[in-house]
């Protein structure tokens, strides 16, 4: 499994796996998020969000752009609950460190 360390810190990170069901699908959709307790930090990788949508998308007839669309307005949705009910800082632009 790749590795996603905390922009901040440099550990490895807790990671989340929600799951979504969309209108158009009776298929689940499961992707990761990142949370660094330590540093009281969120992210997500819209990279790796995207690779997971393309390989969603030979079952489904949406366009990617919709399925991803949809993966990241849920996503950002959960990620600012967290912000709001925990005070964790989300990160929007997560840039994975060089190794």
């Amino acid at each position: 499994m790749n590795s996603y360390p905390c922009p901040r810190c440099g550990k490895e990170p807790e990671r989340w796996f929600p799951s979504f069901f969309f209108e158009f699908s009776w298929t689940r959709f499961d992707t990761t998020f990142f949370i660094c307790h330590n540093c009281r930090v969120i992210y997500m990788d819209r990279a790796l969000i995207r690779e997971h949508v393309k390989t969603f998308k030979k079952l489904q007839s949406p366009s990617i752009r919709t399925i991803y669309k949809k993966v990241i307005e849920e996503m950002e949705k959960i990620l600012l609950s967290l912000q709001n009910q925990r005070q964790y800082r989300f990160i929007r632009k997560y840039k994975k460190p060089p190794n």
